[in-house]
């Protein structure tokens, strides 16, 4: 049986280009919560708690805008979406935050 009757599609993708898109995506994803230290600094402004603020803002928002994003491509309720990846991305985030934090009293 050939593939086509099986239904099996030829993947044309290059690893290449999977890894390389996967690569820029995600550094340029990592910057999101950077950004507001970044701006802080270039205007010369010393107040990192502030742009610690941003940054959970704009993380929070980054996490929905792709939620909704996936919702469009699987078909699904963009808002229902948005929320359910908000959430889960916002767990992992508060997670990772955390283990951060305590880590920084070991090194310390």
């Amino acid at each position: 049986m050939m593939k086509e009757e099986l239904g099996l599609i030829e993947n044309e993708k290059r690893p290449i280009d999977s890894s390389v898109s996967t690569f820029f995506g995600f550094n340029l994803i990592g910057l999101i919560p950077l950004i507001p230290f970044i701006m802080f600094a270039v205007m010369g402004i010393d107040s990192s708690s502030d742009a610690f603020g941003y940054s959970i803002t704009f993380v929070l928002s980054a996490f929905f805008i792709v939620g909704i994003i996936k919702g469009k491509i699987v078909k699904k309720s963009n808002t229902k979406s948005g929320f359910f990846t908000l959430i889960i991305g916002g767990v992992a985030a508060l997670i990772a935050y955390l283990i951060g934090y305590g880590l920084n009293f070991l090194v310390q």
